[in-house]
């Protein structure tokens, strides 16, 4: 037998045990109150009376015994998932008595030749005569006398187990898949949340399932009006109080919040806003943005102004939550509601550029200046940069990493066996955030540290400027710059032909790998990536190379750039190698929404006709992704 199988057996069993106690009491009222109203002697003997009440606390305790076996199994490790939760358990072992009660009154005590008062029923086979002589009654005929004797308490505690334990059941699917939490009304949880257990304010990440208010939020059970209150309520503590903006329970029902506005009338086809996001008034995000950089700063430097021991603990358990702090919360809702579309798209992406950075920078007055003061550029450079780590995503994001690049070059030159990634992570960083006029000093530097000969310098180059120019991160990017055409020109020149490895032990990934990997994040046109990827595909040495690392997501391009790769590699689908024309199947989009769908539908039909059967496989797997006959 199954665990599972033994907690509803359990549950039944105290269910069943508690209404038989029940019943036992409810039939010794009974018959009290009909001896007190008719002034008849006790049917029952003060013995009797004694057995019964011991017999009610024996059913009590089994009942209890039963309940708490049950729950203190469920809660065990590994324990759950129940088709059949408590509620709907009791409520199977309440119906199940109730009809026990049912047959068993319908059947009733028969007189088996025993003459019986119809009215008391008092035993009368020695009694003379048809009068009582107990309570005085005469019935007419005798038929009367032969009476069954149907309890009628029987039947209406039996319709009540019925209709207690019918909506048990009922309830038993709501209570499987929302927890105890899903009975509360919103407006109740809403204006008391704080008193309700953790779990039945957000996922405490426990496994239980409960229709939380953080869900409810997010799913729109909670009206706009009722939504949008309690967000600014939920804001203005978290502005007053240090302690609630950075405490679970409101940071989870905030981020709720922040989805659930954003996720509302969006079409994601189109990747267009139908109507603009609700934003909380009178700059409510603003104070709350500048109140979280104000706590960061007196938590970084807590080593010299102490500060509330709990602040501190919760600041530092917040910069690892998954679902989100109150800082990253509010940071990406001021992004998202920024009225130029570009940088609302871009607001999704984990690193920041150059025009959100300002926009931020804006709205926190001088504490940018008190974060450079803070530290100065050997932070990024020391043996342990666990305090860097935890740094460098806040200043890349306030500005302060874009007056810290020069000095963080100038050591990263001369240091390159110090081998701190911490470093080049802050130089691409500050790099990525600065403005493109702010570009060419340091951008001189790194095309000459690519011409260089050595091979950390060489890397090192490569991955800045890849961070630098990705053509999906820099807003307002619909082709090459000049200056994009300069670093693709000096990659193909300096580093296409490295065959050194990136790393020892890595036999696999090369400098001319991570070269075109770099080529291709930078080429907005895709021309260049497009054409050297061709190359080395119809090339037997370089096609296994071209194959593995060579991944293209279309769906991040634009129309023209979708053109040219069609153009490119539309001819290659009657390539005589059958890993190109796989490669092919794989890379044309999942969705359509381009306006060349007619081309890429047709390469898929041909793809689907190939005749080798994985070409085939994968075509039509591409096929029914988009839907197409």
């Amino acid at each position: 037998m199954q665990v599972e199988h033994s907690i509803i057996i359990l549950w039944i069993l105290c269910s069943m045990l508690a209404c038989w106690a029940f019943s036992l009491v409810v039939r010794w009222l009974s018959d009290r109150r009909a001896r007190r109203v008719d002034r008849l002697k006790r049917q029952y003997s003060s013995r009797s009376r004694w057995l019964a009440g011991a017999l009610v606390l024996l059913c009590a305790v089994g009942s209890a015994l039963a309940g708490g076996s049950a729950a203190y199994i469920s809660a065990q490790p590994g324990v759950g998932g129940m088709r059949l939760t408590p509620l709907g358990a009791i409520g199977l072992g309440m119906v199940f008595f109730g009809s026990l009660l049912i047959v068993w009154g319908a059947i009733g005590d028969r007189s088996r030749g025993r003459m019986r008062c119809p009215r008391c029923w008092y035993d009368m086979r020695d009694s003379e005569g048809r009068p009582c002589p107990e309570c005085g009654h005469e019935a007419r005929g005798r038929n009367p006398y032969n009476r069954t004797r149907r309890p009628r308490w029987a039947f209406l505690v039996a319709l009540l187990f019925l209709i207690v334990g019918s909506a048990g059941l009922g309830l038993n699917t709501k209570l499987r898949d929302q927890g105890w939490a899903g009975f509360v009304p919103n407006q109740i949880l809403l204006s008391n949340w704080e008193k309700f257990p953790e779990s039945w304010v957000h996922d405490i990440g426990i496994g239980a399932d409960q229709h939380d208010l953080s869900e409810r939020i997010r799913a729109g059970d909670v009206s706009d009006a009722e939504r949008h209150a309690f967000t600014e309520s939920l804001i203005d503590e978290m502005i007053n109080d240090p302690l609630a903006r950075w405490e679970e329970r409101r940071m989870s029902l905030l981020a709720a919040c922040m989805r659930r506005e954003v996720g509302m009338n969006y079409n994601y086809d189109e990747e267009k806003r139908l109507i603009p996001i609700w934003v909380p008034s009178e700059g409510r995000l603003e104070r709350l943005y500048r109140a979280c950089i104000e706590d960061l700063l007196k938590y970084y430097q807590r080593e010299s102004v102490p500060i509330e021991e709990e602040l501190e603990i919760d600041i530092m358990h917040s910069l690892s939550m998954w679902r989100g702090n109150t800082h990253q919360v509010t940071r990406e809702w001021l992004l998202i509601c920024h009225p130029d579309e570009q940088l609302q798209r871009l607001a999704y992406r984990r690193s920041l550029n150059h025009m959100q950075v300002s926009y931020l920078i804006a709205m926190l007055g001088d504490l940018p200046d008190q974060f450079l003061r803070l530290n100065d550029d050997s932070m990024y450079t020391e043996p342990e940069p666990q305090h860097a780590l935890e740094m460098l995503g806040l200043e890349s994001e306030i500005g302060v990493l874009r007056q810290r690049v020069s000095g963080l070059m100038a050591w990263y030159e001369t240091n390159l066996k110090a081998e701190n990634a911490v470093t080049l992570r802050a130089i691409s960083s500050g790099l990525s955030t600065r403005p493109e006029d702010g570009l060419d000093e340091p951008m001189d530097l790194v095309l000459r540290w690519l011409g260089d000969g050595d091979l950390e310098l060489r890397k090192a180059a490569l991955r800045i400027i890849s961070a630098v120019y990705a053509f999906d991160s820099r807003s307002g990017r619909t082709g090459n710059s000049a200056r994009v055409e300069e670093m693709i020109n000096a990659i193909r020149a300096h580093a296409l032909q490295d065959q050194r490895k990136t790393m020892e032990g890595s036999g696999t990934h090369l400098v001319a790998h991570q070269a075109m990997g770099t080529i291709g994040a930078i080429d907005a046109d895709g021309l260049h990536f497009f054409t050297l990827l061709r190359d080395m595909m119809l090339d037997s040495s370089s096609r296994d190379t071209a194959l593995m690392h060579s991944d293209i997501y279309l769906y991040r391009y634009g129309s023209q750039q979708i053109l040219n790769w069609i153009n490119t590699f539309e001819p290659l689908i009657s390539d005589s190698h059958p890993d190109v024309r796989v490669w092919i199947a794989r890379q044309v989009p999942r969705r359509e929404g381009s306006e060349h769908d007619d081309r890429l539908n047709a390469m898929v039909r041909v793809l689907m006709e190939d005749p080798d059967s994985e070409v085939r496989e994968v075509a039509i797997t591409r096929a029914m992704d988009r839907g197409i006959d």
